[in-house]
């Protein structure tokens, strides 16, 4: 990726952490669910 131009500085853009943290701020409540779309298999 060397010598490619840069769309967004580094510095400048939001982490998904903070967008996380913003949005359920702006809700105040969230009801998080298990949803079973992550599934843990056995080697």
């Amino acid at each position: 990726m060397k010598g490619l131009k840069r769309l967004i500085d580094t510095s400048a853009g939001t982490l998904m952490a903070s967008a996380v943290m913003q949005y359920i701020e702006a809700k105040g409540t969230i009801a998080p669910q298990v949803e079973g779309r992550i599934v843990a298999q056995k080697p």
